[in-house]
C-alpha cells in the first residue's frame, strides 16, 4: 500500500505480490484472506507531464560563448 501511496511506478506490483504469497509457506497455511485482509482500492493519482514544474536562474559561470548564466527549467513530476 504504501508503495502506491508514494506514487512508484511498479507495473508488475500485483503479479510480484501474487508470485510471493504463492511461495510463502505461511500464507498457504493462512488460508483465504477475507475483506478485512485485502488492500483497499483507491484511485491512482495521474499527473500530467509539467503539471508541477519549476524555474531556476543560475549564475555566474566561466564564459562559455559569450554567456555566463544558465535558466533551467525542472519538470518535478519526470525529474
Amino acid at each position: 500500500m504504501k508503495v502506491l501511496q508514494s506514487g512508484f511506478c511498479w507495473p508488475s506490483l500485483f503479479k510480484n505480490a501474487h508470485t510471493m504469497c504463492k511461495s510463502c509457506d505461511r500464507c498457504q497455511r493462512l488460508g483465504k484472506l477475507t475483506r478485512k485482509n485485502m488492500m483497499p482500492l483507491n484511485l491512482i493519482l495521474i499527473v500530467d507531464l509539467f503539471y508541477v514544474w519549476g524555474i531556476d536562474f543560475m549564475r555566474p559561470f566561466p564564459m562559455s560563448f559569450a554567456y555566463s548564466y544558465i535558466l533551467v527549467g525542472v519538470d518535478y513530476v519526470s525529474k
